[in-house]
């Protein structure tokens, strides 16, 4: 059984490679924000274990949310609206960001 993984440990294991990515500052994490948004949805209550719809989007994307400010993106609420759009990636909400000045 050694070799073989659950679910629960893959997405652990996901879940801990993407907070040391952060934590190293590189910033990029591959998709992996979206990647866990779509397996905690689907019914096992998240990996952290609290209902994540039920968590103010000013919560739940704290980090995104400081991530965008620092790169220069100051409307809080089309940051907000940018980070529901891609479920908190912030590499899709830069990308929604972008595509959004001037109109």
């Amino acid at each position: 059984m050694r070799g073989k993984l659950v679910l629960p440990q893959i997405l652990y294991r996901i879940q801990v490679n993407s907070r040391m990515t952060i934590l190293m500052g590189t910033g990029n994490n591959g998709g992996l924000d979206l990647l866990m948004n779509m397996f905690g949805s689907l019914g096992a209550g998240g990996l952290s274990g609290t209902n994540q719809s039920n968590v103010p989007p000013e919560e739940r994307y704290a980090t995104q949310l400081q991530q965008l400010q620092e790169m220069g993106f100051y409307d809080r609420a089309e940051n907000i609206r940018a980070l529901l759009a891609t479920n908190g990636n912030v590499n899709a909400a830069v990308e929604r960001l972008l595509g959004s000045i001037g109109q």
